[in-house]
């Protein structure tokens, strides 16, 4: 089983090109099945729920090719509608190939998704979508049935800001012929840009960006070319690192106008910063000031993503800050290992007191998840002596190499089996 070991207490000064977006490649790999044809894509990150995708795809029927972070996919043709749970256990994004292959093919079979262990996560959001453009859904056992004689364009307004019901629901409207509205959609980047890539396909999609879509689709869609953008999260993640240890470090590539949030958080705590295009340089000269409270919300809000992250980052803070999460119940499960580390963090359901301190101590810690990983990553960058990171599996699904991206902005980092 492999491990991130990471020799803490040095400042960051280095640079990093970050890589392209987990959150994003994901739904557009669903929404290229939409077209009997052949679509390319640019800037894809070599990470492990990438892989899961192409498993699913391969199995399909479509064609695949991966290297040097080209990706083409030819899904001409199409040879199964269900999905079975060798590969939906892999990852929660498994069920955006559900609305795709509907449109498709009339009907779908899969299991439950699977994915980090964050909190319940119903699928409930999903399959209401798919009722409402005229599907029926069979609950079995062990699986879940969507079919459907004819999907019709509808008027559907979400009961949640959902950002994988919001592209489940984009997918169907857009594969189908008319003019679909879909309300109190997420507003995510990533939901922006599968918006993108479904109007390069010849969908038309009003409102971007806003709260409600009106989306015009069509029955027979292109294959295209089209450049995935960089990832938030990582590049948030190496900003962190610096705001937990000090230093001036540039990311290369960097996602800048989806970071605004994030960017201006970090600012209101001692950091600066300054953009050029896609390169950000960020400095931290002291210890981060910290947040009195902090809430995370669907998008433009405080990314639930980051709440781990920043929370490793704020146990050594000036002062005491406050997190409450509102998305996903389970998203503090690294709570007692940053305790271990030596963090002050008293936790009361979903919301958690941190106590900055001076110094964080390394120690053998273990990832739960995706972004608990990248918290203790984040927590071991700014501690004194090694921090050894168990099941570095959970990483590798949304980081193609965090250990050199490190090393690259000038930390200790390396991977042990």
């Amino acid at each position: 089983m492999s491990k991130l070991c990471i020799e803490g207490d040095t400042p960051l000064f280095g640079e990093v090109e970050i890589q392209g977006s987990k959150n994003s490649i994901l739904p557009l790999l669903s929404a290229a099945l939409l077209c009997k044809g052949i679509c390319r894509f640019y800037h894809v990150p070599e990470i492990q729920d990438v892989y899961a995708s192409i498993d699913i795809l391969n199995y399909l029927g479509a064609k695949v090719t991966f290297e040097n972070h080209r990706l083409e996919v030819d899904s001409t043709t199409l040879i199964r509608s269900s999905i079975p749970e060798t590969y939906m256990k892999k990852m929660r994004s498994s069920v955006l190939f559900m609305s795709s292959l509907l449109v498709r093919l009339g009907k779908v079979e899969a299991t439950k998704p699977g994915g980090c262990l964050i909190g319940k996560r119903p699928i409930d959001y999903h399959l209401q979508v798919f009722e409402a453009f005229g599907s029926v859904v069979e609950l079995k056992e062990e699986s879940i049935l969507v079919r459907t004689k004819e999907l019709i364009p509808t008027v559907i307004e979400l009961k949640f800001p959902s950002v994988g019901a919001t592209e489940n629901a984009l997918i169907v409207a857009a594969g189908i012929e008319g003019t679909s509205v879909i309300k109190g959609v997420a507003r995510e980047p990533e939901v922006l840009e599968l918006c993108w890539f479904l109007e390069e396909m010849g969908a038309s999609i009003e409102h971007i960006g806003e709260s409600v879509l009106v989306v015009h689709g069509l029955k027979k869609l292109n294959g295209v070319c089209y450049t995935v953008s960089s990832d938030r999260i990582v590049a948030g993640t190496y900003l962190s690192a610096c705001m937990s240890i000090g230093g001036r470090i540039c990311l290369r590539n960097a996602p800048i106008p989806f970071m605004n949030p994030i960017l201006q958080l970090f600012a209101s705590m001692g950091a600066e910063y300054k953009a050029y295009e896609d390169t950000l340089f960020f400095t931290m000269k002291k210890r981060p000031v910290a947040i009195p409270y902090l809430e995370t919300a669907p998008y433009p809000g405080f990314s639930t993503d980051m709440q781990s992250i920043v929370m490793a980052m704020l146990a050594r803070a000036d002062g005491v800050s406050v997190i409450k999460e509102t998305i996903f119940e389970s998203r503090m499960e690294m709570i007692p290992y940053l305790r271990k580390m030596g963090a002050t963090i008293f936790q009361e359901g979903n919301q958690a007191v941190i106590y900055g301190i001076n110094q964080l101590t390394g120690c053998k810690v273990s990832a739960t998840d995706l972004r608990s990983g990248a918290a203790l990553a984040v927590a071991g960058v700014g501690a004194k002596g090694l921090t050894v990171i168990d099941h570095y599996a959970y990483l590798s699904r949304g980081y193609e190499n965090i250990a050199k991206d490190l090393v690259q902005l000038g930390g200790k980092a390396w991977i042990a089996s």
